[in-house]
């Protein structure tokens, strides 16, 4: 386990860098398009488009960081440094995405306990409002899907905040055993003679 954080370190400081930054510029995508309202008072795709973009671009960058990892480890196999650990990738993903993960799972156990009508103030009902507070904040890269799905902010089911999570420890899984394999995803997209 020493041994895991000692050599992970650096690739889940990168996450966790990354997320802080794509959180910034997802948030501002999201307060600049926000506003740009339809002729019937819905929100604009122009919200949506910029939710999509920032969250791809985050995806993006957590699969480039995790490939050079993979073909960083295998080399370290290939010279007898290292033991064969595929789902390294999986694992730094997870240790990375952890305050998210902690965060969804205090929103979900607490949300069924919480009543907004009657008694607001309650623990449970202060404790989803911060975790919900503070996943909204660390994950502002999805602020604008967020807002685009409901404009009010507390319909949405506690779930959406643990699933939000999946993508990025399914791309970084993936780009690492990419990168282990010494293989590109852009050849896929190259014509074949």
């Amino acid at each position: 386990m020493k041994k895991f954080f000692s050599d992970g370190f650096d690739i889940i400081l990168k996450l966790l860098v990354t997320q802080l930054g794509m959180t910034m510029f997802g948030t501002m995508l999201a307060l600049a398009s926000k506003d740009m309202l339809n002729a019937d008072k819905k929100n604009s795709p122009v919200l949506l488009i910029t939710s999509l973009v920032s969250i791809f671009l985050y995806l993006f960058l957590i699969y480039v960081h995790l490939w050079e990892k993979g073909a960083k480890d295998r080399i370290k196999v290939d010279t007898g440094r290292m033991d064969k650990q595929i789902f390294k990738g999986f694992y730094l993903s997870l240790v990375a995405n952890s305050i998210n993960i902690i965060l969804g799972l205090i929103m979900v156990i607490s949300r069924p306990f919480c009543d907004f009508v009657n008694n607001s103030r309650s623990l449970t009902c202060q404790l989803f409002g911060v975790a919900n507070d503070i996943a909204r904040l660390i994950q502002g890269m999805y602020n604008g899907l967020l807002i685009y799905i409901d404009p009010n902010g507390m319909t949405i089911s506690p779930f959406f905040f643990l699933l939000i999570t999946i993508p990025a420890i399914v791309v970084a899984g993936s780009a690492y055993m990419i990168g282990f394999s010494n293989r590109k995803i852009s050849k896929l997209f190259k014509k074949v003679k």
